[in-house]
């Protein structure tokens, strides 16, 4: 893989996990995030695991069905 691809897969896991800690943080279940999104709990955890890549547009609504900015998801820490 290249360089870029493996900077790309990096990052995917980093959102993923930033997603679980939010999650977890404000006591969501991934079944009840899963349902705001329309999609399976199975995808909910491959998307907090960086197996796949989650689209902007759900990480828009997944801000908004947690109530936290979008840039969370995004800030380095």
């Amino acid at each position: 893989m290249t360089e870029i691809k493996e900077e790309i897969k990096s990052r995917d896991k980093i959102i993923g996990n930033k997603i679980r800690s939010y999650r977890r943080i404000l006591n969501f279940s991934q079944a009840e995030i899963a349902r705001s999104l329309g999609i399976s709990q199975q995808q909910m955890q491959k998307y907090e695991k960086g197996q796949n890549k989650i689209s902007a547009s759900r990480i828009e609504i997944l801000s908004e069905v947690m109530g936290v900015p979008t840039c969370i998801f995004f800030k380095k820490v």
